[in-house]
């Protein structure tokens, strides 16, 4: 084993380390009371649930609530989806909670636009500024606020209930919800409660309303597995190798 082999196993090692970084992506959705509806009747709301996002129905009454598939509405950016087929319909039963939609892997739902989609790991690894196409990685300390017209994840539920049975007369119910910042910082923070950000000051203190760990940087398959293996090793290791060849100790 010659002193140019085992550098190039050195640089391959920390390579491969590099490959395996990786960081949290924590998101702040808005919860600026439009997630929430309430009348005399039903409780609506859009709320996090084991790491999903939900669309629930509460039924406040003792009789039963008709809710009019057809014309109730899913919207995920703009894009909607009917909660049923033509003129079907469910009951809710009294005094009981319904869900309506589950949205899981939410940061597969981000928008293209502003979310790169990285193909070779189906996570999404960097910013997109819309205006001038620059593109950011996905960084400690990086931190994006976004507006209700410029957001990478806007969800939206129109729900159409009635106390007849015959949907008639219909009460029309809107709740939505949007990412206003996202802040990232240490993957290992992702499913510890207790994380406090140290970075991005206004959200100090206040727990992310979801969060998760970004892809690897992508060094071919074979590369990309073994740097996850490696790890923190790597970098070790590859510079022992490293000191002793440029040193003629190997």
């Amino acid at each position: 084993m010659n002193r140019r082999f085992l550098f190039t196993i050195g640089l391959l090692l920390l390579a491969l380390s590099a490959s395996a970084k990786r960081v949290g992506a924590y998101c702040y959705l808005a919860n600026d009371g439009s997630q929430l509806y309430e009348d005399s009747n039903v409780k609506v709301e859009l709320a996090m649930e084991n790491e999903n996002l939900i669309l629930t129905i509460y039924n406040k009454t003792n009789d039963v609530i008709h809710v009019d598939r057809a014309n109730s509405f899913i919207y995920n950016n703009d894009q909607a989806t009917a909660l049923g087929s033509e003129q079907s319909t469910f009951v809710i039963a009294p005094e009981s909670r319904k869900t309506l939609c589950t949205w899981k892997n939410l940061e597969l739902m981000f928008n293209a636009s502003l979310i790169e989609d990285k193909a070779t790991d189906q996570k999404r690894g960097r910013f997109i500024n819309p205006e001038t196409g620059y593109q950011e990685k996905f960084e400690a300390g990086l931190n994006r606020s976004y507006t209700k017209g410029q957001t990478p994840f806007a969800v939206r539920g129109v729900i159409n209930y009635s106390t007849e049975k015959g949907l008639g007369p219909a009460t029309k119910v809107t709740v939505s919800n949007y990412i206003t910042d996202i802040v990232i910082d240490g993957y290992k923070g992702v499913k510890d409660p207790s994380f406090q950000l140290p970075y991005c000051q206004q959200l100090k203190g206040k727990r992310a309303d979801y969060a998760f760990v970004s892809g690897v940087a992508w060094a071919g398959t074979w590369g990309g597995l073994v740097g996850l293996i490696v790890g923190a090793e790597a970098v070790v290791i590859g510079s022992i190798f490293i000191t002793f060849a440029a040193n003629g100790l190997l």
